[in-house]
């Protein structure tokens, strides 16, 4: 066993100090945002979201899984139905469709259209809500929500961003 000892003045001990705990919550903080090695593989395998078959719930389900997500119990959605793409999009779908753009998906030409959104629930504590917004079959967006109770729903993407 190696052991090290530094001697420091009385002055320098304290910012020394502070600097070694700043780099160590750095580097945790870090840390925290790497997802584990087989996740990163499962995402980069699932491909780009537009080219996903999402016909049935077996493939929508895997895609879920493939981006790490752990459903709850139950095989089915929490809630699916069809919605209108906006014809006119207001300043909150021009944000989403920047979320959805920036996961390589755009919303745009589908304007007027009906798609299916599917809605799961994460088996997470507090849980998330995965939406899937799918057309034909094929997957055209979707986000990843936090609820956490008193503060106002935030959704991110669901998807690796591209930009």
């Amino acid at each position: 066993m190696v052991a090290m000892t530094i001697r420091l003045k009385k002055r320098r001990w304290l910012p020394a100090l502070m600097g070694l705990a700043l780099a160590a919550g750095a580097w945790a903080g870090w840390m925290s945002l790497q997802k584990p090695a087989e996740q990163q593989t499962a995402l980069m395998s699932i491909g780009s979201p537009n080219q996903l078959e999402a016909e049935t719930e077996g493939q929508r389900q895997k895609i879920l899984a493939g981006l790490g997500l752990v459903l709850a119990p139950g095989e089915q959605p929490l809630e699916q139905g069809t919605v209108m793409v906006p014809y006119e999009f207001d300043t909150l779908f021009e944000e989403y469709n920047r979320l959805q753009q920036a996961q390589g998906l755009d919303l745009t030409p589908y304007r007027g259209q009906e798609i299916t959104r599917y809605l799961y629930e994460t088996a997470d504590d507090p849980p998330r809500l995965a939406t899937l917004l799918v057309l034909e079959g094929k997957i055209i967006g979707g986000d990843l929500a936090y609820a956490r109770p008193g503060e106002p729903v935030k959704s991110y993407a669901l998807f690796p961003v591209t930009s």
